[in-house]
């Protein structure tokens, strides 16, 4: 693993604060869906990376998807999911680290699936190599997340922590992203192995950096929507 800041986690509080405002960051969610109905999900496995409270899992469920499962390094958020699905044997809830799912055997999903999670990750190279493992010979993994801009002079902030406000200008909702290039997000899934078959910046209106970061003038970010197959 890399030796730049650790893994984001959220604590108690901040995942029940999460999990109460969640319908107000919801911005990118008609664009991921729309490509997941593209590619289609009946009568398959998915696997949602980095779940949180479990809202995608149960979207991805109605869906058509045979099973879904959903993996959060977040002890709050996976207790939450599983308490709103206790009555559903279709979807599974497990604490995890992207970088290391051991639980999931190989190949046996069709779907992998993250909304706005890798980017929480301090090193994304052992996450594509999982996603590689885990996904099926003609699966797709569909991914959501922050790449960055940062201007010449600050490259140093690469690596390093960006706050980001969630949901209307009156949110309390303050979570971190971890700061990388795409060039290096895509170095990573080619070193996976992995194809990009479509890649979309999509925009999302209600995820911003505060305004009270010191470097907020000198960094872009960039939602980025990533649909991936084995090469």
């Amino acid at each position: 693993m890399s030796t730049f800041v650790p893994d984001v986690n959220y604590s108690d509080d901040l995942a029940k604060g999460y999990h109460e405002e969640r319908e107000n960051f919801r911005d990118t969610d008609a664009t991921t869906f729309k490509v997941l109905s593209e590619i289609g999900l009946n009568d398959k496995n998915v696997l949602d990376v980095g779940c949180g409270d479990g809202i995608h899992c149960r979207t991805l469920l109605e869906m058509g998807a045979k099973k879904v499962i959903g993996l959060d390094l977040c002890e709050e958020f996976i207790r939450l999911a599983q308490e709103k699905d206790k009555d559903c044997d279709k979807i599974e809830y497990y604490v995890s680290n992207g970088g290391n799912m051991d639980i999931i055997p190989t190949n046996s999903q069709d779907i992998v699936f993250s909304n706005m999670a890798i980017h929480c990750c301090t090193d994304t190279q052992p996450v594509f190599h999982e996603i590689n493992r885990i996904l099926s010979k003609d699966g797709y993994a569909v991914l959501m997340f922050n790449t960055y801009e940062i201007n010449k002079e600050y490259e140093h902030l690469y690596n390093t922590y960006c706050p980001i406000r969630l949901g209307p200008e009156d949110s309390t909702i303050i979570v971190q992203n971890i700061m990388r290039s795409e060039q290096e997000t895509i170095n990573h899934i080619n070193n996976a192995n992995l194809e990009i078959k479509q890649k979309l910046i999509v925009p999302d209106r209600f995820a911003n950096v505060t305004n009270d970061y010191e470097f907020k003038n000198y960094v872009v970010k960039n939602p980025t929507l990533f649909v991936l197959q084995h090469k």
